[in-house]
């Protein structure tokens, strides 16, 4: 009997040195859709080209039954372009573009996105001005830009959808 014993502690000792060999690896394509939300608010008033805007996914990214991406993992879109709020009631605009998301080992993926923010343009102005009443009023306030549209910003718990943008091998850790 003991030594039944000790030979099925042993095969299980075996069994749990082999089996993270066994991990089921999966071929993540390019196009997979991740949801996310964007995590922080940022302003065209103070924000620069380059700059990272933080996101959070929304929903578990899962593969042939293999999680990929975990709710709450964290990840980055870049700012491409920002137009500061200007004169005659032009708004700001934020562009954000590609960006990375982190899966459930931690490593890095590129994702595949596009939005732009704008800021709300000012409309009196141009109907003052189209009234002629520019020369009297309008004109000195937009020379020394006291007529200005509104910065963009980020709206955050906003759900969006990006795809990855290359396609790789996922084997999760154990």
């Amino acid at each position: 009997m003991k030594k039944i014993l000790i030979l099925v502690l042993l095969l299980g000792l075996i069994n749990i040195n082999i089996l993270p060999c066994y991990a089921k690896t999966v071929k993540v394509h390019a196009n997979t859709p991740v949801e996310f939300t964007v995590s922080e608010v940022k302003s065209s008033a103070d924000t620069a080209v380059g700059e990272k805007v933080s996101i959070t996914v929304d929903s578990d990214v899962v593969v042939n039954g293999v999680k990929v991406f975990k709710t709450g993992a964290k990840g980055y879109l870049l700012v491409n372009d920002v137009q500061k709020r200007a004169f005659w009631g032009q708004g700001g605009k934020i562009i954000v573009t590609r960006g990375k998301v982190f899966d459930a080992n931690g490593q890095a993926h590129r994702i595949e996105f596009t939005k732009e923010y704008a800021g709300k343009d000012t409309t009196w102005s141009v109907v003052v001005a189209t009234l002629g009443l520019a020369t009297v009023i309008l004109f000195p306030l937009g020379l020394f830009g006291f007529v200005r549209g509104k910065d963009a910003k980020t709206l955050m718990n906003v759900p969006l959808e990006a795809n990855i943008l290359d396609e790789f091998y996922f084997t999760p850790a154990l």
